[in-house]
């Protein structure tokens, strides 16, 4: 998730034919005047820019038509054939959301464009590795220009971060459209990706190179697509970033009352909640709902934003829950990166305090745990004892932390390590900058979306990487562009990165002057209690 998301997400996270023209090879780049970068593209010509650094940028990228009038909730298509040179210099829309949760300053429907950063030399004979940055939002907020990768291009990689459709015009799993697969924000994705496939060629980039990427609703989105099979072989790594394939939320932890959740629901779930809002919306003729819906106006819609945000399994584009996909081996076969934070739900510990105006205490701290996890709160109280943390909000931070993200990434590391080579990380640097405002009960520690800073830069961002920090996120980048260019993240002069086994028991502990591999994380977070 956008760092500045997050306090929003509280509250509801919970979280194709391709044109015949052929894309040109990178010799055929050419270098314009002063206003910037030509590239032929599989649709037509555009012209990017050049920024300080020599990095080429290529911005407001169309990937596929507008998904406009009858387009709206049907799969994305390929961007129609345009005449001479098209900027590629704007402003990227975003897609509609509540505004303020991105940096784009306009949001509209018409939002399928992605954002491409070049290295500034490339040679034609050695294309670079790329990398496809899925941004995160809980479903509902983000865009791809909220994350400029500076760090990564300076590496030699060539990045792409994209936009896709977000909550009711991505993830409305209405009967009414079922023929179009399910599943849009998925679909808008996988055809970024074939873009990148049939075009990156021509910005120096090496379609047969090309890690997918993503950080919380990003990486669920990455183990959606590792378990589609329409999507196999179109991408050659992945990286899973503070959102695991089996990740869970139960009662009560996302906001007092909250239900349990997941970011995976069955289609006849999902469809159930799609037809209350369309009939909601006026929309409950059978024979006429489909007109009805189209008919809404964008802003009625927009109303609805936070209240889909789950990816539908059952359906033609996913078959298998991700997870239950990894379990029995239905996956694409490429190497994985994966890891978490330490304490992945503080920022919703937080929200939980400034929602109820009041302290946790440590008879809220019994009730909570009493609501989410029913018969076996004592047993979980008993491992986790208020006595043994600061305060009883950093004793329920670890709680939901432990059970909804560690466990659930160690989890999910070790069914894709019975199959394909893994790297598991813990990012565990607690000086890292809030990404809002934390009541004074609760240490910030490793939040949510605390790792984009030392791979990012944020717009907006939480505030500067801290001095002593500053080599920490140097060996992240360095270990992160290794992996994207061969698959494994080890290159001298970084400790050691051992590859993950079914065990789990190999994970790099990312701390500033210490990190190194520990085999301790299980233990650590009451794995064996989840």
């Amino acid at each position: 998730m956008n760092t500045r998301v997050h306090t929003t997400a509280v509250l509801s996270f919970a979280m194709t034919a391709i044109l015949a023209a052929s894309a040109c090879t990178a010799g055929d780049t050419e270098l314009g005047s002063d206003d910037g970068v030509v590239v032929s593209t599989t649709a037509g010509m555009i012209r990017g820019t050049v920024d300080g650094s020599g990095h080429r940028l290529f911005t407001s990228v169309p990937y596929a038509q507008p998904p406009l009038n009858e387009l709206r909730w049907q799969p994305p298509r390929p961007m129609a054939l345009w005449d001479g040179v098209r900027d590629a210099a704007a402003p990227t829309p975003g897609c509609v959301q509540d505004p303020g949760q991105t940096s784009a300053q306009v949001l509209q429907e018409d939002c399928l464009y992605l954002n491409i950063s070049t290295p500034a030399r490339l040679d034609p004979a050695r294309p670079a590795p790329v990398m496809v940055w899925i941004h995160g939002g809980g479903g509902f907020a983000g865009a791809g220009a909220d994350y400029r990768p500076t760090g990564f291009v300076s590496r030699g990689v060539v990045v792409v971060t994209i936009n896709y459709r977000l909550s009711v015009f991505g993830l409305f799993n209405h009967p009414a459209f079922a023929s179009s697969g399910g599943n849009l924000a998925l679909q808008d994705q996988q055809l970024a990706l074939r873009w990148v496939r049939d075009n990156i060629a021509a910005f120096g980039g090496n379609a047969r190179n090309v890690t997918v990427a993503g950080e919380s609703y990003g990486g669920m989105s990455i183990c959606a697509q590792l378990a589609m099979p329409s999507s196999a072989g179109l991408f050659d790594r992945a990286i899973v970033q503070s959102g695991s394939c089996a990740i869970e939320w139960p009662s009560g932890a996302l906001y007092s009352g909250s239900p349990p959740f997941a970011p995976y629901r069955s289609r006849t779930d999902n469809a159930a909640t799609a037809v209350q809002a369309a009939t909601e919306f006026g929309c409950s003729d059978p024979a006429e709902v489909e007109r009805c819906l189209r008919a809404l106006p964008t802003a009625t819609l927009q109303t609805r934003t936070p209240s889909f945000t789950t990816i539908t399994y059952d359906t033609p584009t996913l078959p298998r829950n991700p997870f239950d996909a990894l379990r029995v081996g239905k996956f694409s076969r490429v190497p994985v990166l994966i890891g978490e934070v330490t304490n992945g739900h503080s920022l919703w510990v937080a929200a939980i305090v400034a929602t109820q105006q009041a302290p946790i205490t440590s008879d809220s701290y019994r009730s909570i745990l009493s609501t989410a996890f029913g018969t076996v709160a004592a047993a979980v109280e008993a491992d986790y004892p208020v006595s043994a943390y600061p305060t009883p909000a950093a004793a329920l931070t670890a709680v939901l932390s432990d059970h909804s993200w560690a466990c659930p990434m160690l989890d999910t590391a070790r069914a894709l390590a019975a199959r394909v080579p893994v790297y598991t990380y813990e990012f565990a640097d607690m000086t890292t900058p809030a990404p809002s405002p934390y009541p004074p009960s609760l240490p910030t520690g490793a939040a949510h979306g605390a790792e984009l800073t030392y791979l990012f830069d944020l717009t907006p961002s939480p505030g500067p990487v801290v001095a002593s920090s500053q080599p920490l996120a140097t060996a992240m980048l360095d270990y992160w562009a290794h992996f994207i260019g061969t698959g494994n993240p080890n290159q001298p002069g970084l400790p050691h990165w051992s590859r993950s086994t079914i065990s789990g028991d190999a994970v790099l502990r990312l701390t500033p002057g210490s990190h190194g591999i520990t085999t301790e994380l299980a233990d650590n977070h009451h794995c064996n209690l989840w």
